[in-house]
């Protein structure tokens, strides 16, 4: 094995005995006979700058942080030109990717300066590896190296003869709420109800369930559990490596769990059909397969107790994968290290976000001495995702539009294919959502981030993006449409005269008494009569036949039910309570967002989970048991939230094709709206008498109206399900008419 150039190597974890100090600790010991290293815990250093000092001081020459997130803050907040910082940039940084927090595209733009900065990172299984490579924002990850804690591992393993058939499950049942996720783990909607189901068969069984939201496990305790068990549950999301994974094959423990992180590249065959669906009879039934073959049991205890010493054990690659990666971010960092990190690094924030973020910090620090965690997390459910916004995100971002070239280039190649090109803007994120839902091969994102603001003539790509397309031969669609989309529609039209150019309306006349709704088609509108767009696309259905009366060639749409392959619907009710939900991605009349929020009034078995301004919602004291306020979220989080309800309330005064009760109708919960938003009745007359509600304007109306979706619920589901194919059915037909007029289309 060749030998670790770096000679002082600092491990970097968040807090003492969790899942990054110990796999750290187990890489100390590993480590040990080939260089001098350390463990660094953030929750020592009030400031980053502290850290910066102590690295600089105690002569570090490589820095790994366990947590990116950390890095990302250290380099937004420090002064880029202290003397200790300047010492930071001649060390090798590197970092790793251990789970799926911001790794979304837009997130990875925000972080593309952090990856830009380390001098190499790894992914802790193939699925993430594959997902960072083929974002274009960021580098490719140098490897795939699973997690590696020390684990006892059992010669034999324990025979369950002569005591209850034992299961575990061990986690954090409150994971992620602070990013807007929502039992992400999976122990009340996957767990809970498959243990209970089996129960009333098997009432001998004993669960275990080790929930670090409600009390803290030892580590040595839990692969005690583990080894006198006979299989652990894992039904998260998404995971890199579930650590207990690992810990439950060396301790010759059966895993039933979801497709998650490195189950499919460990397990052993006898495993692999128990990797199954995120779905509570999906466990209830593997666990009665092993219940009913102790034979079958066992053969997988054996194997996994194999598969580990295979992947985990002294003889497995991880050790030379380790040196590997710690080699080569050291080489990179002294061939052009110390130039590219002050190119990338040291974003300096302005005095108020800086000193914002270390009495954030200061604060949690001072909650987590006092023990004041937990009944701030129950008393004030917006703290925990207030903090998570401060920290990690919404700082603005610097985008690379030097590399994103590759992605222009690879979604122009698609749009060639498909023969036709659809522009939007994501900082509008409705238009974006239904754009997306609506063209998601043909979808061009100009400009890239939902950060950068679109009503502005001038941007950095404008001229690039011109010139691929100045021989464009296909029509372009510009979705919702942005000043700066009129200005490259015109540009185009001078240097391609023949292009075909058309504009796709999300609005409705009704927003016109609204003066930039208004302002914002006039401006469309003359474009398109002085001949730089050729026709209209309305996505309100039957809209077109008005504008066609006004002499405007024009076509309408409406929006499809979203695919949401990756979050599954219909998580069991919780009976003593309704989860409803109410979002408005603005407070305007339309949204009519206060009579929904009355209709709610004095149902103490309601909580309310909304993105209603607190203040406002707060002072109209409802009365309700609960209310949960959340922040803009990403889309992927947003439905996450989205499938926990029980039902959506959308009840708006005007509507397009809205894509809340279409999401709504992804997962399977009932969304309630008005005539404006009747997406239901075309397809299923029934649904339409149960979900639209006539009186908009009369809380009154909108409250029994709940009352009797909420009676109805379990036919309302049944609909929704059946009548899914039937409304595809017509979304496809109307597209493949609508995409093959704009081709047709003759200037």
């Amino acid at each position: 094995m060749q030998p670790i150039k770096s000679r002082h190597i600092a491990f970097i974890v968040d807090i003492r005995n969790w899942a990054f100090d110990n796999v750290a600790r187990s890489l100390c010991t590993k480590l040990q006979a080939h260089t001098q290293c350390a463990i660094l815990y953030w929750e020592d250093f009030s400031n980053p700058a502290l850290l910066l000092k102590h690295l600089s001081e105690q002569q570090f020459d490589h820095v790994h942080f366990f947590f990116r997130e950390h890095l990302k803050l250290l380099l937004s907040v420090v002064d880029g030109a202290s003397s200790h910082y300047r010492r930071f940039v001649g060390m090798a940084v590197s970092t790793h990717v251990p789970d799926y927090l911001y790794s979304n595209h837009l997130e990875l733009l925000d972080r593309a300066a952090l990856f830009k900065f380390v001098d190499g990172y790894f992914t802790t299984c193939r699925d993430l590896h594959e997902l960072y490579c083929a974002d274009p924002v960021v580098a490719d990850p140098d490897d795939v190296i699973f997690d590696w804690p020390d684990v006892p591992v059992v010669d034999t393993p324990v025979d369950s003869g002569t005591r209850p058939f034992t299961i575990v499950w061990s986690g954090n049942s409150k994971w992620g709420e602070s990013a807007g996720f929502s039992d992400y783990k999976g122990l009340n909607a996957i767990i809970e109800p498959a243990v209970q189901a089996l129960r009333r068969r098997h009432p001998g069984i004993k669960f275990v369930c080790c929930d670090s939201a409600v009390s803290s496990t030892p580590r040595e305790q839990l692969l005690d559990i583990l080894q006198e068990a006979d299989v652990l549950l894992i039904a998260s999301v998404q995971e890199g490596t579930p650590l207990t994974l690992i810990e439950a094959m060396g301790c010759g423990c059966a895993v039933v769990t979801t497709d998650v992180g490195i189950a499919r590249e460990v397990l052993p065959a006898s495993q692999q059909f128990l990797i199954i669906d995120r779905d509570p009879q999906a466990f209830e039934q593997a666990l009665e397969t092993l219940i009913s073959d102790q034979n079958l049991l066992r053969r997988m205890q054996r194997d996994n107790v194999q598969a580990y010493t295979v992947h985990f054990g002294p003889n497995s690659p991880l050790l030379a994968k380790w040196v590997s990666f710690l080699n080569l971010a050291y080489q990179r960092s002294q061939q052009d290290g110390r130039v590219r990190k002050e190119a990338a690094g040291a974003r300096r924030m302005g005095w108020f976000t800086r000193n914002l973020i270390t009495g954030f910090r200061s604060a949690a620090r001072l909650a987590q001495k006092l023990n004041l965690i937990k009944p701030i997390g129950r008393y004030v459910p917006g703290a925990a995702v207030l903090y998570n916004r401060v920290i990690h995100g919404g700082t603005g971002s610097s985008v690379d539009y030097e590399r994103l070239a590759q992605y222009y280039e690879r979604q122009l190649e698609r749009s060639e294919q498909a023969g036709l090109l659809v522009v939007y803007a994501p900082m509008w994120r409705g238009v974006a959502a239904s754009t997306e839902a609506l063209f998601e091969q043909e979808s061009l994102r100009f400009p890239y981030s939902d950060q950068e603001f679109p009503e502005v003539r001038k941007h950095v790509y404008l001229e690039a993006l011109i010139e691929q397309l100045r021989n464009w031969r296909h029509p372009i669609v510009y979705s919702g449409g942005s000043v700066l989309h009129i200005e490259l529609s015109e540009r185009l039209r001078r240097v391609n005269p023949q292009l075909r150019q058309f504009f796709a309306w999300h609005g409705s006349p009704a927003q016109w008494v609204e003066p930039s709704h208004r302002a914002h088609f006039d401006l469309w509108r003359k474009q398109y009569d002085s001949g730089v767009i050729d026709g209209i696309i309305t996505i309100k259905p039957g809209l077109n036949r008005i504008l066609e009366r006004l002499g405007i060639n024009s076509w309408d749409m409406f929006n499809p039910i979203p695919d949401i392959s990756s979050v599954l619907g219909q998580a069991p009710r919780q009976s003593d309570k309704v989860q409803v939900g109410l979002f408005s991605a603005i407070s305007s009349w339309y949204k009519n967002p206060h009579v929904q929020a009355l209709a709610l009034a004095g149902r103490d078995n309601v909580v309310l989970k909304t993105n209603l301004d607190q203040e406002q919602l707060t002072n109209l004291e409802l009365g309700v048991r609960g209310v949960e306020f959340y922040p803009m979220l990403p889309r992927t989080e947003f439905l996450r939230l989205l499938d926990g309800l029980d039902v959506n309330l959308y009840v708006t005064n005007t509507e397009c094709s809205p894509m809340s009760a279409l999401e709504s109708w992804a997962l399977s919960v009932p969304c309630i709206v008005g005539p404006a938003g009747d997406v239901y009745s075309a397809v299923s007359p029934r649904l339409g008498e149960l979900l639209v509600e006539q009186r908009v304007d009369d809380p009154d109306a909108i409250s029994r109206r709940l009352d009797l979706v909420l009676t109805h619920r379990e036919e309302i589901v049944a609909l929704l399900q059946s009548y899914r194919t039937v409304y595809m059915q017509r979304y496809e037909e109307k597209r493949v008419q609508l995409v093959a007029a704009l081709q047709a289309y003759q200037k």
